[in-house]
C-alpha cells in the first residue's frame, strides 16, 4: 500500500528517540511497519540522533563504569516491544474484533492498550460503510492509522496506510467514504469529547 498522509517530522523524531507514550508509539510503529517512506525517514532520525550524541562532550567515567558495563553484557538484550506489538496487532485483527464491543450503530471497538493512570489508550475501531462518527474533540493528541477502507474528514480523504495526527484543538466528524467498512488503529490521550448521549456511551466503553 502507498500512503499519502504520514506522521509529522516531530512525531518521527520522537518515535526514533523512543519518547512517544506507548499508545501513540504503537500507532506510529504500525504505520512505519506498513510505510517504506517513513521507515527510511526513521533511519535518518536515528542516524541524526546518534551523530548528535557523539558530538556531545564525553563525561568522565565513574569507578563503577566497567563493572556496570560487564553486568549489562551478561543481561538479556532489551526487546523492541513496540514494533513487535505493532506487527502482532496487525496480524491479529480478526481475533481482536471477536473480542470487540459495540459502541454505536455499525461501530465497534477493540481495546489494545488501556492505561487509566496516564489516560492513554490504543484501540481498533470498526465503522460500517457510510457511517459517520459523532462530532467530537480531544483532550490531547490522537493518532489514527487506516488499515482498510477509507474515511473523509474535513474534506481530506484517508485510505489504507494513511496516518492522521490531531491535537486537542481539533474537532471533527469522520465519515466512512468507501463501500466497505473502515478499520483503523487509533492511539489517543484522554477521552474524546462528545456532547449528550453519544458522550455518555463512549465514556462507558473507554
Amino acid at each position: 500500500m502507498t500512503a499519502l498522509h504520514h506522521p509529522s517530522d516531530s512525531t518521527l523524531m520522537a518515535f526514533a528517540a523512543r519518547s512517544l507514550p506507548p499508545a501513540l508509539e504503537l500507532v506510529a510503529a504500525a504505520h512505519l511497519h506498513l510505510c517504506e517512506v517513513c521507515r527510511r525517514a526513521g533511519h535518518v532520525w536515528n542516524a541524526f540522533g546518534g551523530a548528535y550524541l557523539e558530538s556531545l562532550p564525553q563525561p568522565e567515567l565513574s569507578k563503577e563504569a566497567l563493572s556496570v558495563a560487564l553486568e549489562r553484557l551478561d543481561s538479556p538484550a532489551p526487546v523492541e516491544a513496540v514494533p513487535l506489538m505493532a506487527t502482532s496487532v496487525l496480524a491479529g485483527i480478526d481475533e481482536k474484533f471477536r473480542q470487540s464491543r459495540w459502541i454505536g450503530p455499525s461501530i465497534r471497538m477493540a481495546s489494545v492498550i488501556d492505561d487509566r493512570t496516564t489516560d492513554l489508550r490504543a484501540y481498533l475501531l470498526y465503522a460500517g460503510a457510510g457511517r459517520a462518527l459523532p462530532h467530537h474533540g480531544h483532550d490531547g493528541v490522537e493518532m489514527t492509522l487506516v488499515l482498510c477502507g477509507r474515511f473523509s474528514d474535513n474534506g481530506v480523504e484517508y485510505g489504507p496506510g494513511d496516518f492522521q495526527e490531531l491535537d486537542g484543538t481539533h474537532a471533527h466528524s469522520p465519515v466512512v467514504s468507501s463501500d466497505e467498512a473502515c478499520v483503523c488503529l487509533i492511539g489517543s490521550q484522554g477521552t474524546p469529547r462528545l456532547p449528550g448521549i453519544a458522550g455518555w456511551v463512549v465514556r462507558q466503553f473507554m
